[in-house]
């Protein structure tokens, strides 16, 4: 039997939004020629394939975007499903518009651009932007550890939405917050795989504490879960699995 590796990519495979190291690569379809690989992430399909790269998409068997409620199987679309047809829009513009207040009323490092995503699957926030440079990514990602200002506000959020409108929200990527329904987790990806037909299921991923958009598969009995610290971080681990399977 061959065995199953389910990745995230930010963090995990890559620098957040970045390009995965043709090094890495390399490493990635030496894997998949006796096992069968994945991608899971909360972004969005075509920010994954420029990630991977279009000529690599065939080393893996899924591509879970947006938590696997757009999945794509050897790059073809096989499921999706839209956040609109779970909220209304006057709902889906109260949460936008209490983000945006919040949002508003922080004193942070950077405020740029693109502060609402809006995804088939999920509401993506940035409190500070999307179209921060990396630099200022970073610097605020470093900040954000200190100062907790994504988890303060998914506090806020959670208490407000939660249970008004069945919203679960977590920490995604580097300087974002992922709000979506209930059950539209990462383990989403789950109802496409049969997990029996893999000797083993490793899973990758940097967000895995419980208020991490990781944690859902890490925490899965069945799976052996990784957490890292970054790209270098997982391939390290890979190596010696590569070694021992």
């Amino acid at each position: 039997m061959s065995n199953l590796f389910l990745f995230d990519v930010d963090g995990t495979l890559a620098e957040s939004t970045q390009k995965i190291e043709d090094s890495n690569l390399k490493i990635l379809h030496e894997l998949s020629k006796n096992n069968t690989i994945c991608l899971i992430s909360g972004g969005t399909y075509p920010k994954l394939i420029s990630q991977i790269g279009k000529q690599n998409e065939h080393i893996f068997e899924y591509i879970f975007s947006e938590n696997g409620l757009v999945t794509y199987q050897k790059g073809k679309l096989i499921e999706k499903n839209n956040i609109k047809d779970k909220l209304t829009e006057n709902e889906i513009q109260e949460v936008i518009n209490t983000c945006l207040d919040y949002i508003i009323k922080l004193k942070i490092p950077y405020k740029r651009g693109r502060f609402i995503n809006f995804r088939n699957s999920m509401i993506y926030v940035s409190p500070t932007g999307s179209d921060v440079t990396l630099e200022e990514r970073n610097n605020f990602a470093d900040y954000d550890q200190i100062h907790n200002i994504r988890k303060n506000m998914i506090q806020y959020l959670t208490n407000k939405f939660s249970k008004k409108f069945n919203l679960e929200i977590k920490l995604g990527g580097q300087i974002g917050i992922a709000i979506h329904p209930i059950n539209w987790d990462k383990t989403f990806c789950l109802k496409f795989i049969n997990l029996n037909k893999y000797q083993d299921v490793f899973f990758f991923g940097d967000r895995i504490t419980p208020d991490g958009n990781d944690y859902s598969l890490y925490s899965q009995e069945n799976i052996i879960g990784h957490g890292v610290k970054n790209s270098k971080h997982t391939f390290d681990i890979l190596k010696q699995l590569m070694n021992n399977i």
